[in-house]
Parts: structure tokens; C-alpha cells; sequence
């Protein structure tokens, strides 16, 4: 896979930064553009690697696609690699539900936000960039990641109902957005990938007492994604999968 143009949503995220740094590595003439919510983090982003391409956006909001999409536009006519991160474990500030009872309307509506819309919202901005059939031998990979835990057919211990239930729908949102890219002649292999259990800020509460080998760093978890990045054909496009490439039950 050669890739010109990259896409990291979520850039200053504990697994954005280093697929940052680990496309800027493995492609170190792409044009490598970084979204995200906080414009000081992207300052910090860009200091240590002027290249980059940054914009501060909220994904959450629609009414920001058309920004976007400009800034898209205006440096490249096809994007060959996107890869969204964005994702919220506990909807402002809460943590995961253990019960029905502790289920509430604001932090699920954020989870939904945050993990399902967000995804929608990008897709919006860059299917117009995503190269079309005959245009190039080697269609664009869009990886959205998504979570084990979404899995209705895989939950066996309950709890977690914003989380659960958001990334459910987002597995739903990929599913249906394949379909229609490969009918309208945009034939990109996009999936929906859990990337493992990764140790960062994200996840640092609820994996103390786990062993080492169960958890992955940020840093492997991005070399694992461009990995995975490369094998993917649009074959594969609307498929769950963990991030070695293996199915995951809806």
C-alpha cells in the first residue's frame, strides 16, 4: 500500500498520536492531515512535526462537515487512508453502568455522540475523496474502530449500556454505509475494527488488575492498524473485525 494522503481523526487521542508518528514513518512523503477537538493539543502535534496538516473540529457537530470537507479539499482530491478514533468509554464523566437503574439519558446520548455520530459525520466529509471505481488500482481503506463490547452476539456479561449500545449502532452505521459506498461506485474497504485493549487514558481505570500481555500499548496498537491497513481489499468492506484481521459476531 503506498499512501499520499492520510487521514487520523482523533490525531491527539493516545492511539491517534501514534498512528501520527507511525504513518509518518512508514510514508514519510504523505500528506498526513489531523483532526481533532483540542487546537492546542494539534499546536503540539504540529511542533513536532511541521508538516502536518491540522484542523480543530467537532466531530459530534454536523454543521462542521462543510469546514471539513474545505480543508480536505483544499490540499488533495483523493484521500487513500482514514482512520477515525474518535470514541468515548464513559458519557460525561460517568462510568460505565453496572445496571439498568443507572442508565441516563445525558451520558447515553453522549456515548451516541461521541461513538456513533462522529464516525457518520467524517464519513460525510470524505466519501467524496475516497477514490472511485477505475480510479486507481488500489482502492482507499477507511477503518473506523469500534469495540469488542459492541458485539450483541459476543455479550455475555451485561453492564456498560451507553458504551455496549453506542458502538452497536455505530457497527450498524458502518454495515450500511459500505453498502452504499460499493453501490455508488466507491468501492474503499471499510470496516469496523476492535483494536484491542490498549492501555491508555481512555482505559487506565478498568485495567489495573489485568496482566501485561493482555494489554497493548498505543504505539503497537497503531502498528497493528497499519498492518491491518494494508491487507484490507474492499472485499472485506462492511466487516467487524479485531484488529489481526479476524471476524468479530455482529
Amino acid at each position: 500500500m503506498l499512501a499520499k494522503s492520510i487521514l487520523i481523526s482523533g490525531a491527539t487521542g493516545g492511539i491517534g498520536r501514534e498512528l501520527v508518528a507511525a504513518t509518518r514513518a512508514r510514508w514519510p512523503d504523505a500528506k498526513i492531515f489531523c483532526l481533532a477537538r483540542d487546537p492546542e493539543k494539534l499546536t503540539l502535534l504540529r511542533n513536532e512535526d511541521p508538516s502536518l496538516l491540522t484542523l480543530a473540529c467537532e466531530l459530534t457537530d454536523s454543521n462542521q462537515i462543510p469546514q471539513i470537507s474545505a480543508f480536505l479539499q483544499a490540499e488533495t482530491d483523493q484521500l487513500d487512508l482514514v482512520i477515525h478514533t474518535v470514541g468515548v468509554l464513559n458519557g460525561l464523566g460517568k462510568r460505565p453502568e453496572k445496571s439498568l437503574a443507572e442508565v441516563a439519558s445525558d451520558s447515553l446520548m453522549e456515548a451516541f455522540k461521541v461513538n456513533t455520530m462522529s464516525a457518520l459525520w467524517l464519513a460525510q466529509a470524505v466519501k467524496p475523496l475516497l477514490k472511485r471505481s477505475g480510479a486507481d488500482p488500489k482502492p482507499s481503506v477507511f477503518i473506523i474502530l469500534s469495540a469488542k463490547v459492541g458485539s450483541i452476539g459476543d455479550n455475555q456479561l451485561g453492564g456498560w449500556y451507553a458504551y455496549r449500545m453506542s458502538k452497536a449502532a455505530l457497527n450498524q452505521g458502518i454495515k450500511t454505509m459500505a453498502l452504499e459506498f460499493q453501490r455508488s461506485g466507491c468501492p474503499c474497504a471499510l470496516v469496523a475494527v476492535h483494536p484491542g485493549t490498549t492501555l491508555t487514558d481512555f482505559s487506565k481505570d478498568y485495567v489495573k488488575s489485568w496482566p501485561d500481555e493482555k494489554l497493548a500499548t498505543p504505539k503497537v496498537s497503531a502498528e497493528r492498524l497499519l498492518k491491518l491497513a494494508e491487507s484490507l481489499s474492499p472485499e472485506r468492506s462492511g466487516q467487524f473485525m479485531h484488529w489481526d484481521g479476524s471476524p468479530l459476531p455482529w
